[in-house]
C-alpha cells in the first residue's frame, strides 16, 4: 500500500484481542488510520482470527479500484454494485508465482530502482511496521 501512496507521515494504530493467539500475545486484531507523505488518507485492518486475503482497495472520484486478490486489478464504478476485472494481461503472473518474474527478472538485470533497500527496509520497520504491532 505504502508504494503507491508513500510512506505515512501520519499513523494511528490499534491493536485488540491480546492473548488470543499463543505466538503473538500483543495481539491478533490491527487497525488504523493515517495520511501519507503525499497527502492521501489511508485506513487498514486485518484480523488473523478470521478469513481472508490480502487486498487494497484505492477509492477515486470515478470508483474504487480493487487488487484481491493483490494480482488481479478490479474495478467498481460510482453508481454501480458491479466489480469487473480490468482487462491486462495476467499471463506472467498466472504461470509464475504473482510478482516473482519481474523481481528476479530485475535482479538478474541490475534494475534495483524499485527494490527496498536493506537500510529504507530498517527504516519502515522502526517507523511504520513496529507501530502497526505495537513493538
Amino acid at each position: 500500500m505504502f508504494y503507491l501512496i508513500g510512506n505515512p507521515k501520519i499513523i494511528n494504530s490499534k491493536i485488540s484481542d491480546a492473548s488470543e493467539i499463543p505466538w503473538h500475545p500483543i495481539g491478533s486484531i490491527f487497525y488504523g488510520l493515517g495520511e501519507s507523505e503525499k497527502n492521501i488518507s489511508f485506513t487498514y485492518h486485518a484480523n488473523w482470527l478470521s478469513a481472508g486475503r490480502w487486498a487494497i482497495r484505492v477509492l477515486t472520484k470515478k470508483g474504487c479500484y480493487y487488487l484481491e486478490p493483490l494480482e488481479i486489478l478490479q474495478k467498481q464504478e460510482i453508481g454501480t454494485t458491479r466489480i469487473q476485472k480490468i482487462d491486462l494481461d495476467y499471463s506472467i503472473d498466472e504461470k509464475y508465482k504473482p510478482g516473482l518474474y519481474w523481481q528476479v527478472y530485475n535482479f538478474i538485470n541490475n534494475n534495483f530502482e524499485d527494490f527496498c533497500t536493506i537500510e529504507h527496509q530498517l527504516i519502515k520497520t522502526k517507523n511504520i511496521y513496529n507501530k502497526i504491532a505495537n513493538y
